[in-house]
């Protein structure tokens, strides 16, 4: 059996921190950083050796997750002082988890490359409830052998592990999913928003949906998990919807291909986010159905 990587983790927020757990059940040696010092305790308790910087985190580990925010934030922990690339040496893996700008994230894998430091890009997708059981499905672009390298540490997080193609290909296919599940979840919420109004019975309508050719997780899943909330979540800010449609728009524009939705969704999540974006992004369902308001 080849021998486990030591992997570094920075970013234990609501995805990192389950990840990191799982990496740690699964028997790697994990070396983390976090802002936050409480994540940092509680997986202390599971085995997680805290590092006082993200130079320590490369010093100590060979392949370095990051789970942030976006690519701005991946450059930050890298370049800053005592970052990354102080203890970054030849032949060590970054594997950026986050969902970024893929045009972004080949620019950093470009810059890396030239220390001999490796870049996957990594984004994941399934939500916080997959994290927490090791179930969520990992899309990777970048070097195959790197890939494969590698391929352990995704399985102890995911078990839908794609292989897409080079540098930044994880990234576009994640853009699209990201863009299509938030299109479908304004879709259905204005949908059943109409539904309400008829008085038709909301979890039938679903259900038959859910069973016909308009399926869609955003319906089948995180509406119909939510009807009868009162303050219905999906455990995902709307500011980072707002990010991760934006992207979609933003890579839409740069490669020159049509959409007739692109710009009308990213301007519509914009809005929402200005006033909304602490709140969770099923927060639509209750500004739209439950309080009845429109977005102006």
């Amino acid at each position: 059996m080849a021998k486990k990587l030591k992997v570094g983790f920075i970013g234990l927020g609501l995805m990192g921190k389950p990840m990191a757990g799982n990496l740690l059940k699964k028997g790697f040696s994990v070396s983390g950083y976090n802002r936050s010092k409480q994540s940092l305790q509680e997986l202390e308790k599971k085995g997680l050796k805290i590092a006082k910087n993200p130079k320590e985190v490369a010093e100590q580990s060979e392949a370095i997750i990051l789970m942030l925010p976006s690519v701005k934030d991946s450059v930050k922990i890298i370049y800053q002082k005592s970052g990354l690339i102080e203890g970054l040496i030849k032949g060590k893996i970054v594997l950026d988890m986050s969902t970024s700008n893929p045009e972004e994230t080949i620019k950093l894998g470009k810059r890396l490359r030239k220390k001999g430091v490796h870049l996957l890009d990594a984004p994941v997708s399934r939500g916080q409830r997959a994290a927490v059981k090791g179930d969520l499905s990992v899309m990777v672009g970048g070097e195959k052998r790197l890939f494969e390298k590698c391929l352990p540490i995704f399985k102890a997080v995911g078990t839908k592990i794609y292989y897409l193609g080079p540098l930044g290909s994880g990234l576009y296919v994640k853009a699209l999913n990201n863009f299509t599940y938030a299109m479908n979840l304004v879709s259905a919420t204005q949908g059943v928003k109409m539904l309400k109004q008829k008085g038709i019975d909301l979890k039938k309508a679903v259900q038959v949906i859910a069973n016909s050719s308009g399926d869609n997780q955003a319906l089948s899943m995180s509406i119909n998990r939510n009807l009868g909330k009162a303050h219905p979540k999906i455990n995902f800010y709307l500011k980072y919807m707002k990010k991760d449609v934006g992207i979609f728009n933003d890579v839409m524009k740069t490669q020159k291909v049509d959409h007739l939705f692109a710009s009308e969704v990213s301007n519509f999540f914009k809005k929402m986010a200005k006033q909304y974006g602490e709140e969770d992004a099923m927060y639509i369902f209750e500004y739209l159905i439950l309080q009845n308001k429109k977005v102006k």
